[in-house]
């Protein structure tokens, strides 16, 4: 993991100056004491987790980009793919949620690797990302369920998907049919649509979508499954 390019305490005073915010307002709205806030600027103290979290939430500030690694500044959000996500995870994470080497994202539900179904109906856990996939863009995770992806995904896996609205071919990707119903398939692209493809031809058949198809019902891309995570 790439090491801090700054200092929490440059970090503290550009978020402070870009928002507006005096040390007194920050402390009117955390509750930390202005002494301290004046320490975490000074550089002789640094705040402990718990208290990076609460300054990050009450500047809106990315939890990694104050502690000075290269991501973006904007605290990162859950795309709720027009409400179809359990609207949970759009709340901040508790400090108990939050580590300081690595950032959490939510599993936002099971995705059946077969024939399409309604879209992630809650959030059944949280998942560690590295800072530096973090700072690739935004991700989320899934469970997946059935066997239509055996044997290199399985029943109970675990799948990071990094939010992005096209892939290449041949990569694996979150789908939505029909625009609600999601589905885990290889895409393949040809110059008159696309094909998703079952890694278990047994179970699912290949099934091709005309240019026309993918406009009207339409088939978008919700992302690209960039990790596994299987279990044993």
């Amino acid at each position: 993991m790439n090491k801090p390019s700054e200092t929490l305490k440059d970090r503290l005073r550009i978020a402070l100056s870009k928002r507006n915010i005096t040390q007194q307002d920050l402390s009117d709205k955390t509750g930390i004491p202005k002494s301290s806030i004046s320490q975490y600027i000074s550089g002789y103290a640094k705040p402990k987790d718990d208290r990076i979290y609460t300054i990050s939430v009450a500047l809106n500030i990315n939890e990694a980009w104050l502690l000075g690694y290269d991501v973006p500044m904007e605290r990162s959000q859950v795309y709720d793919f027009d409400n179809v996500v359990d609207q949970r995870v759009m709340e901040p994470l508790s400090p108990y949620q939050y580590k300081t080497d690595s950032y959490k994202i939510p599993i936002l539900g099971e995705i059946v690797a077969g024939m399409p179904i309604d879209a992630y109906e809650n959030v059944l856990g949280y998942e560690d990302i590295t800072l530096d996939m973090a700072a690739k863009g935004e991700h989320y995770a899934l469970k997946v369920k059935g066997s239509s992806m055996e044997p290199r995904i399985c029943d109970g896996d675990i799948v990071i998907v990094r939010v992005q609205p096209d892939v290449e071919s041949g990569d694996i990707a979150v789908v939505f049919v029909n625009g609600n119903e999601a589905t885990m398939k290889k895409v393949l692209k040809h110059d008159n649509g696309i094909t998703l493809v079952a890694l278990n031809p047994i179970v699912y058949e290949p099934h091709f979508y005309t240019n026309e198809e993918v406009e009207n019902l339409p088939i978008t891309i919700s992302g690209k499954v960039v990790e596994l995570r299987a279990s044993f």
